[in-house]
């Protein structure tokens, strides 16, 4: 999920609940929650982690496992064009009838306090033990991300390096706890040699998928990945009239699509 507030920006992951019993994927409950307010991203993210809170750890009590069920949702950001990561992180642990929650910004320890540095790579999920196990992946992983914010190679390639690297913690993982999917995206600063925007893909056994569907996407409260959702649908109905022409639903139904898309925010988990 893409999350922006004017020109700050953040790409929010997670690990740990797939979808509800009801089908709900976290990505779009999140969308959900934090559509229609205005905020910074910190604050934002201060307003998923009291959702989170209230209503995703609840419901992970109910869910089927073993002694231990959690969710962890990872929040690279860039702030006033810098660097910052974020996680929220919850769980149940059955044995102990004990609830677990950390809302947390992550900085690496420098010998003057007054410096922050933000880690470059965070690794959690059931892969994470996989891949901690040789590091080699890591070091050509940075120079590809180094060259690539300097123009000297696509995201498309360090896109498919990151997804051969989730592919071989899928196959380094043999108890089929990581699936063979993945989902790359990346944003840029707005003030860096590719002054803003970002991109993603999918894949398949670390193949690339020929098709890319939206990825939900809030800026400044606005729910745009479902006004896309929403575009696509009317513009394929659309074409399905090549009788009456291409735009053929006309505008005033467009305009009544449109207004069909919840803007008001929506915490309840389903």
């Amino acid at each position: 999920m893409f999350l922006d507030s004017n020109e700050d920006t953040a790409i929010l992951g997670y690990s740990g609940l797939g979808a509800t019993a009801m089908g709900t994927e976290p990505c779009d409950w999140m969308a959900a929650v934090l559509r229609g307010r205005v905020r910074t991203i910190e604050e934002s993210l201060g307003v998923l982690a009291d959702a989170v809170r209230t209503n995703l750890v609840p419901h992970l009590r109910g869910l089927p496992g073993g002694h231990l069920v959690a969710h962890h949702i990872y929040v690279p950001c860039l702030i006033a064009e810098k660097p910052r990561f974020y996680t929220i992180d919850c769980g149940y642990d059955r044995a102990l009838s004990q609830e677990s929650f950390r809302f947390t910004r992550h900085v690496l320890r420098s010998v003057d306090p007054a410096i922050e540095r933000t880690p470059r790579i965070g690794l959690s999920g059931s892969g994470a033990m996989f891949l901690r196990r040789n590091l080699r992946w890591k070091r050509p992983l940075l120079n590809l991300v180094s060259a690539n914010d300097r123009g000297r190679v696509s995201p498309t390639i360090v896109a498919d390096r990151i997804a051969a690297i989730c592919y071989e913690a899928h196959l380094g993982t043999p108890d089929g706890s990581v699936g063979n999917r993945s989902i790359v995206a990346w944003r840029y600063r707005q003030h860096g040699y590719h002054r803003g925007g970002g991109g993603h893909w999918c894949y398949t056994d670390g193949r690339r998928e020929r098709d890319v569907p939206p990825l939900p996407s809030l800026g400044n409260g606005i729910d745009f990945g479902a006004i896309g959702t929403y575009m696509i649908g009317y513009f394929q109905r659309s074409a399905q009239n090549p009788a009456d022409g291409f735009g053929s639903l006309g505008m005033p139904d467009l305009r009544d699509v449109v207004s069909d898309i919840p803007t008001d925010p929506d915490p309840t988990l389903r």
